[in-house]
């Protein structure tokens, strides 16, 4: 979590989204920029959760649960 919280505030972005890649050979978190008022996003980086996905498609919403920053 705490590449996480570095990379939100060391980034100028009004907004960060993130999704997991639920990879069965060892799951990240992906982090976007949102680039623009249209909701154009540009991929920021990928981190390492340590852990293993199914290896499926994450059909659900907030598959992500985050922490606040301090």
């Amino acid at each position: 979590m705490g590449l996480i919280c570095a990379l939100t505030f060391h980034n100028t972005a009004e907004a960060i989204v993130y999704t997991a890649s639920n990879e069965a050979s060892g799951n990240q978190v992906i982090a976007f920029d949102v680039v623009d008022s249209r909701g154009r996003i540009a991929e920021l980086g990928r981190f390492d959760t340590e852990g293993v996905g199914t290896g499926a498609l994450l059909g659900n919403q907030s598959a992500i649960a985050l922490d606040v920053c301090n």
